[in-house]
């Protein structure tokens, strides 16, 4: 309990650093184009993929999408690197996964990584395709 505790007063700090954007959509403070694999890729094509991407300087998953880019699942990085080459992303992913809609506050984002203990949450448009990412460290500037 006290690791929660402890935890989620560290990320409730951190977005409060800046309340002058805690009602600001939060998708204006999101990573735009994050590095999409797919649910049915194996383990080798997605390390290809990330291979030939920008990644963030901290990165903890990568999103899952299904053939129509909705997202389906978030992969852990620790989960991707210690696979099997042939194992496939789909049997890798956490779900269900906490997408925030587009319109939703800094505030909003905060609140909700907080209470489920993330550190970066998508949103994701009606149809279920992803808008982008928001992280805890962009959400501050």
């Amino acid at each position: 309990m006290g690791e929660l505790t402890t935890f989620t007063a560290r990320v409730r700090y951190l977005c409060a650093v800046e309340l002058s954007h805690a009602h600001e959509r939060a998708l204006q403070h999101a990573r735009p184009q994050p590095v999409l694999l797919r649910h049915d890729q194996t383990v080798a094509a997605a390390l290809e993929v990330i291979r030939t991407c920008m990644l963030p300087d901290r990165m903890l998953y990568f999103c899952a999408v299904d053939e129509n880019e909705r997202l389906v699942g978030v992969v852990p990085v620790r989960a991707l690197l210690g696979a099997p080459r042939e194992a496939l992303i789909g049997a890798l992913m956490a779900k269900p996964v906490l997408a925030l809609p587009p319109s939703a506050a800094v505030l909003q984002a905060c609140e909700s990584m907080a209470t489920h203990r993330l550190l970066d949450a998508p949103p994701v448009h009606a149809d279920g395709t992803l808008a982008g990412v928001v992280d805890m460290t962009l959400l501050g500037s």
